[in-house]
């Protein structure tokens, strides 16, 4: 009967007989004597007690529960003896003398170690996944990072699949799961080299700060700000750059689609200029339209070449920027100068032309006519539409739609007449007539006022009132205009029919009715204003309903003691 220990090993308990610990110890020993004057022999030794550790375990799973010297000896044989690595001229030192000048290396042809996958944190550049991969399939990891990262700007899937295998991937820790990781024997000497190399590069890093880093702090400071500094001004000068190139991209097209359609209007004939209103359309030649508004034809063409001047200057000008801001061409010397000198020579010839139309307006008169109504057989007065028959003229009332002008046989025809009824402290109602327009001094204003062309028509007690008036063409038009006031003396009363929806303005009654909603209805003038008897009649209507529904109520009341009841009529 053997007897059984238990030992802790690479922090892992196990049942070992007493001659395999024997075996074991006087390995561990030996090994430990190997590298004796390496630096980093307690790193050395952890490793490859994890390492046999590891082994010991995978011999457990099978139900075994206490490890024999034939457990041991299966390990050494994997691990290896020092003994066949020193050389024979070394066999006369001391077997705790080891150096690295060694050249024998541990090779055995029978054995093949598979790959184990890990993460590389010291080769990865975020994780070490892709390292660590790189080591399982012996590729390069630069394929998988750039696999990942097309996989980021395409599919949008791979930095979750990154993020997956960081985290089922274990990280290479330890010396024997980096061999693992690259394929290499976990043996106690690759172990120890693998130790050995990462103190001497620790080392060495820490021997070149120390020599470098006192001398060398100041200019390292400094030439960190300035390649923070320059790659912040490289990253500011990248953007201003990209957006730079959008500006010249949408200058070029607005520009150049604007210019092109200007010069097609400009050289495309102009027959005529149309309007509509509702469902009736009607055109006019530019000559037409020009000679309303300006005092010239020479005043015409002074304003629309300096407003052409005005709008092609800046397009073109959008149009050099773009190109200059896209491919870096600049524009012929002195272009800037010409441009800037045509825009103002713009100014100036649309200055010339509207000021000397503006004046054409500066002077606002009118004139009034006032016809004294005493021989209405009633005291009610009906307004009309004066048809085209009435007054033979072709024109035909749009009834709302509003048309600006109409031109024919050299009459402006112009449909802005507005209808008001007011209250009179004469006996009989009255007509007033005010028309007015402008000029560039009031005798012209005046003249033209009374050149308005204008129709009333008063049969019995109907007032036909013509819903527009003309004026010569050679007036042109100058804001001209018709006011008809109807005076009522207080008892009489006027009835607005449908048609003059829109021509009333601004009628003020007792009610605050909007004009459209006077119409089709009687008003009579009383000491208050304008009364409608039909809506009188409604309201009252309403407040007598609603006196009945308030005529008789009952209410409850509630005291402690009992309950109450008021009727109240």
């Amino acid at each position: 009967m053997k007897k059984t220990l238990t030992i802790n090993l690479g922090g892992i308990v196990f049942n070992i007989d007493d001659d395999a610990f024997v075996v074991l110890k006087n390995y561990l020993d030996t090994i430990k004597g190997y590298f004796d004057n390496s630096e980093g022999r307690d790193e050395i030794m952890t490793d490859i007690e994890s390492r046999i550790a590891e082994m010991l375990t995978e011999k457990m799973n099978g139900g075994k529960e206490v490890i024999n010297s034939n457990d041991i000896s299966a390990i050494i044989k994997i691990m290896g003896q020092p003994e066949d690595y020193i050389s024979d001229d070394m066999d006369e030192q001391p077997r705790t003398q080891y150096t690295q000048s060694s050249q024998h290396t541990y090779t055995h042809a029978n054995q093949t170690t598979s790959r184990r996958l890990f993460r590389d944190t010291e080769s990865g550049n975020v994780g070490g996944v892709c390292a660590g991969i790189g080591h399982y399939f012996g590729v390069d990891p630069i394929w998988f990072r750039m696999a990942f990262v097309l996989s980021v700007l395409f599919l949008g899937t791979g930095i979750f699949l990154y993020i997956i295998l960081w985290i089922i991937m274990p990280e290479a820790r330890t010396s024997a799961e980096k061999l693992s990781m690259r394929g290499e024997p976990v043996t106690f000497e690759n172990i120890g080299k693998t130790v050995e190399e990462e103190m001497k590069n620790v080392k060495k890093k820490f021997s070149n700060f120390d020599n470098e880093a006192v001398n060398n702090t100041a200019h390292n400071v400094k030439s960190g700000l300035n390649q923070v500094g320059s790659f912040l001004v490289s990253i500011f000068k990248f953007a201003f750059q990209a957006i730079g190139k959008i500006l010249g991209f949408l200058f070029l097209i607005f520009g150049g689609l604007i210019l092109f359609a200007l010069i097609v209007g400009i050289f495309t004939p102009v027959d005529q200029i149309f309007f509509e209103s509702g469902s009736d359309q009607w055109g006019y030649s530019l000559i037409e339209l020009s000679n309303l508004f300006f005092p010239s034809g020479m005043d015409f063409w002074l304003t629309i070449t300096g407003f052409i001047m005005l709008i092609a200057v800046p397009l073109i000008a959008l149009i050099f920027a773009g190109t200059t801001m896209l491919f870096g061409a600049k524009p012929p010397k002195y272009t800037g100068i010409a441009l800037a000198g045509v825009w103002i020579l713009g100014i100036i010839l649309t200055a010339i032309g509207g000021l000397r139309t503006s004046v054409e307006f500066s002077k606002d008169s009118s004139i009034s006519e006032v016809t004294t109504l005493n021989e209405l057989p009633s005291d009610t007065i009906y307004l009309d539409i004066l048809n085209e028959k009435q007054i033979n003229s072709s024109y035909k009332y749009s009834h709302g739609n509003r048309e600006p002008f109409r031109i024919k046989d050299g009459q402006l025809t112009i449909e802005d007449v507005e209808v008001n009824v007011l209250e009179t402290n004469s006996k009989y109602p009255q007509l007033e007539i005010i028309k007015q327009s402008r000029g560039k001094n009031y005798s012209e204003a005046d003249q033209r006022a009374e050149n308005i062309q204008f129709s009333t028509q008063i049969d019995s007690n109907t007032i036909y009132i013509s819903p527009f008036f003309t004026v010569s063409s050679d007036d042109k038009w100058r804001n001209q205009s018709v006011q008809v006031n109807l005076y009522l003396p207080t008892g009489k009363t006027v009835f607005l029919p449908k048609s003059y929806k829109h021509i009333i303005y601004d009628i003020k009654n007792y009610h605050d009715t909007y004009d459209k909603n006077m119409v089709n209805m009687f008003w009579s003038m009383t000491d208050s204003g304008l009364v409608s008897p039909k809506i009188m009649k409604r309201e009252k209507k309403r407040m007598d309903q609603d006196a009945n529904d308030f005529e008789k109520f009952e209410i409850n009341i509630t005291t402690d003691d009992e309950e109450h009841s008021i009727i109240i009529q």
